[in-house]
């Protein structure tokens, strides 16, 4: 007797690390428009949440009905510090010109304590088609004026700290290297936008897709 195959769709898959993923961030009081600061991490996790409202209204028998009313996300980021061999930079106070990953994004007391960051996506398809323009790639020759990297990225124009864990493992010299690692975790001041290069693409959740400031 013949045995059917045809069971179920089946397909090839292979499993790979996302590729490009980093985070940018920059003071928003900063001049300099193209002065965002990279940070090469381990990973970012964000949190998008939508904010509803439950109402009673008549002629609902008795249901509730919701209305989503607000827009909010949370995010973190797992960062690794290697403080061996010990990087030369120059230090200041307040400065992102530190090795302390914390200080670097708290932001300025100007600023409410808020900065700009931007997650870039990784894109694990980038060995296959090297030249799709999903990843960011620093040799990207930009046309004057360009103040944004290539690739898919979530923004915000204003993020503030809501906790930071350093964690030091403490396992001895036989270790190679130093490594502090530190959990950042923060909150959106505003929407949390969405890019493929400098197109915009819309933001939070309330059906925004237009860019404000073009709007």
């Amino acid at each position: 007797m013949a045995i059917d195959l045809d069971i179920r769709e089946d397909r090839e898959i292979e499993h790979l690390r996302g590729v490009g993923g980093f985070i940018e961030f920059k003071w928003p009081s900063d001049t300099v428009v193209v002065n965002y600061q990279r940070l090469e991490i381990r990973q970012w996790e964000i949190w998008h949440a939508f904010v509803n409202a439950r109402m009673a209204e008549s002629g609902g028998h008795g249901s509730l009905t919701r209305y989503r009313v607000a827009d909010d996300f949370t995010f973190a980021v797992l960062i690794d510090i290697d403080l061996k061999p010990y990087r030369e930079i120059e230090l200041s106070n307040g400065s992102n010109r530190q090795p302390f990953y914390d200080g670097r994004m708290e932001g300025l007391q100007a600023d409410d304590f808020h900065i700009a960051i931007r997650f870039q996506c990784g894109d694990p398809t980038f060995y296959e088609y090297p030249e799709l323009q999903s990843i960011a790639r620093p040799a990207h020759k930009y046309p004057p004026g360009s103040q944004f990297t290539t690739g898919l990225q979530y923004r915000c124009k204003e993020v503030v700290l809501d906790k930071v864990y350093i964690i030091n493992s403490a396992r001895g010299t036989d270790v190679p290297g130093a490594v502090v690692t530190c959990r950042v975790d923060g909150s959106g001041s505003a929407p949390l936008e969405r890019w493929v290069d400098d197109i915009w693409c819309g933001a939070g959740s309330l059906g925004i897709s237009q860019d404000p400031q073009e709007a």
